[in-house]
C-alpha cells in the first residue's frame, strides 16, 4: 500500500487482497462493505468503525467466519486484528471537507461555534445554522431549558 490514514467508505463495496497499513483507520458506514481476501491469517488495523460505533480492539471478520467479533458490513476470509479503538470526534470531524478544517478549535461553517462544541452536542459540522439549545420555555414559573446532546462516542 501506498497511503496511511483513514479508509473511509460512505456506501458500496470495497476489497483489498493485501495488508493495509498498519497506521490506518478503517470507517465504514451502514451502507458500506468491506471485503476481504488473501493469504494472511488476518490484517492489522489501528482502529474501526462500524456505522458510527467504534470497534473494540480484537479479531474482527464476516458473520460466521470465526472471528471472536462479527459484523455485516464485513465480508471475506481475512479477518481484521483491531489495535485500538478510534477516536469519535475524528471520526465525527470526517464530515468536514476540508481537511484543513476539521481542528478542534475552528468553525470552518461560520456558525459561531467551534467544532469540539458542535461535536459534543451532536449538531452537524457543516450546517452554519450554530444552535445548541432546541427550546427555553417559562411555563408554570419554571425556566425549562432543552439542548442537543450526542448519543454515542
Amino acid at each position: 500500500m501506498d497511503y496511511a490514514g483513514r479508509t473511509r467508505v460512505l456506501k458500496g463495496r470495497v476489497a483489498f487482497e493485501s495488508a493495509l497499513p498498519t497506521t490506518t483507520d478503517v470507517v465504514l458506514s451502514g451502507a458500506a462493505l468491506l471485503e476481504t481476501s488473501g493469504a494472511a491469517a488476518f490484517y492489522a488495523v489501528k482502529s474501526l468503525t462500524l456505522a458510527g460505533v467504534p470497534a473494540q480492539p480484537g479479531l474482527w471478520g464476516a458473520p460466521g467466519s470465526g472471528a471472536s467479533n462479527t459484523s455485516p458490513l464485513l465480508a471475506g476470509t481475512v479477518p481484521l486484528k483491531v489495535q485500538g479503538t478510534a477516536d469519535p470526534y475524528e471520526i465525527w470531524s470526517l464530515d468536514i471537507p476540508e481537511q484543513s478544517g476539521r481542528a478542534r478549535e475552528l468553525d470552518p461553517d461560520g456558525d459561531g461555534l467551534v467544532n469540539v462544541v458542535e461535536y459534543l452536542f451532536g449538531t452537524l459540522p457543516t450546517s452554519g445554522k450554530g444552535t445548541v439549545m432546541t427550546s427555553a420555555v417559562n411555563g408554570t414559573g419554571k425556566l425549562v431549558i432543552r439542548w442537543l446532546e450526542r448519543k454515542i462516542g
